[in-house]
């Protein structure tokens, strides 16, 4: 298994955005805590931005095991983003994602700003032979249990 790490900006940036909206248990609060100490707090603007993207990731929730629409933030990071076919979202979901990112862009630049070097030497960690034979060995393990 060939293991391929990419580190994009703007999954970076939906990932700061979505966590911050607190739409789902797995959102990781200590993860807000940290930025919002570097950032300062969030304007009334920012608020308003982040609970109406949380109801429309809430609307598709991945814990929806029966909704054929329901997917992890990645997936919903790249249906936001392929401009081409945004679905199942509508015109006013896809413009509440885009004010949520552009209300929060200027705080997520500063914690880029910040964090972006150490991307680098993680990815390099990871590209190790030891951590990625471990990584494709638990990989190998975990999708085994679900082909039949």
């Amino acid at each position: 298994m060939i293991t391929n790490y990419i580190i994009s900006k703007e999954s970076n940036h939906f990932f700061f955005v979505q966590n911050l909206a607190q739409w789902h248990f797995s959102c990781r609060s200590e993860y807000n805590q940290v930025w919002l100490e570097k950032v300062g707090s969030l304007s009334d603007p920012e608020k308003d931005a982040l609970a109406g993207f949380a109801e429309v990731l809430k609307k598709y929730d991945f814990d929806q095991i029966d909704n054929p629409k329901a997917a992890n933030a990645y997936d919903f990071f790249m249906r936001f983003s392929d401009l081409e076919d945004r679905r199942p979202f509508s015109e006013a979901e896809i413009d509440i994602y885009m004010q949520a990112m552009e209300t929060l862009r200027s705080k997520f630049e500063t914690i880029w700003i910040d964090e972006v070097d150490k991307f680098g030497s993680i990815r390099d960690l990871l590209k190790s032979n030891d951590i990625t034979s471990q990584i494709n060995f638990d990989l190998e393990k975990i999708a085994s249990q679900y082909v039949r």
